[in-house]
Order: structure tokens, then C-alpha cells, then sequence
């Protein structure tokens, strides 16, 4: 996962299917969906909640406190767990709760939780965070698959 100012975010997945999703402000890229499709992905609850999600890596928090109740909790290994509860019915039927847990002396983000609205939970565990790494504009360009139009 990488974040970066403001409202972009790109998530590599692997498992379990390999897969890039790109999110760009309002805009989100979905590998497989025809380019007419974007348009109803960046407007869905989904979308809107992953850009205030990136909040919690960038430091946007005012956007934060709008849109989620939000508790942290120290540790004695001298950790913080945050957790995030959203405010909106609609991102509710997406997660009930996410929790992040950040440690170390310059508190990284090391560890992701998420429940979702049908009681799974979502694990993901972090390696090689670098904060405030220089990160190139083209990672944050859709990868648009063969035969897939422009959206713009």
C-alpha cells in the first residue's frame, strides 16, 4: 500500500488474485472494469471511504474525525492501536471497524485489521513501511489492462 498527499492511495494485492487498485481523489481504477464502470466505482461507498482511510498515513485528520468515531489505546510495549468506527450507514455495509496498530519509536503503521459488515475480518501485516519515502507520480497511474479505454 502506498499513500500519498492528497487522496492517493495504491493498494498491490497478491492474494488471491495479483491486482493494482489505484486511488486518485474521486477517481478509482479497478483493473478488469470497463472504463465506462469507473465513473459508478469512484462514486460508491467504497471509494469515498479508502481516500478517507488514507487519512490515518498521511496525517489528514480533520477528515478523520467527520467521517469516524475514533479511539486509541497505548500498549506496554509503548504501541498505539487506533481503531475506526464509521459515522456513515453507507460505509457500514462495507466494515464495521478498523483498527491499525502503529510502534517503534517513530510509531510505523505495522499491523491493519479490518471487519467487514458480514463479520469476516482482514488481516494485514505491513513490512518495509517508509514514511515519507519520494514516491514517483507514476505510481499512481491507473494500469489499464489491453483494450481498456481512458476514463478521462
Amino acid at each position: 500500500m502506498f499513500f500519498r498527499r492528497p487522496g492517493q492511495v495504491r493498494i498491490e494485492l497478491t492474494d488471491p488474485v495479483q491486482s493494482t487498485i489505484v486511488i486518485r481523489g474521486r477517481e478509482v481504477y479497478i483493473p478488469g472494469l470497463p472504463a465506462a464502470g469507473m465513473g459508478t466505482a469512484s462514486l460508491g461507498p467504497a471509494a469515498a471511504m479508502f481516500m478517507q482511510l488514507g487519512a490515518v498515513f498521511t496525517g489528514a485528520l480533520d477528515a478523520l474525525h467527520q467521517n469516524f468515531e475514533i479511539t486509541a489505546e497505548g500498549s506496554a510495549d509503548n504501541a498505539v492501536t487506533v481503531a475506526l468506527v464509521p459515522k456513515q450507514q453507507s460505509w457500514q455495509s462495507v466494515f464495521r471497524r478498523m483498527q491499525v496498530r502503529f510502534a517503534g519509536p517513530d510509531l510505523i503503521a505495522l499491523n491493519i485489521q479490518l471487519d467487514d459488515a458480514l463479520g469476516d475480518r482482514l488481516e494485514v501485516t505491513l513490512d518495509d513501511v517508509e514514511r515519507n519515502a519520494d514516491l514517483p507520480d507514476s505510481l499512481f497511474e491507473p494500469q489499464r489492462e489491453a483494450g481498456q479505454g481512458s476514463s478521462e
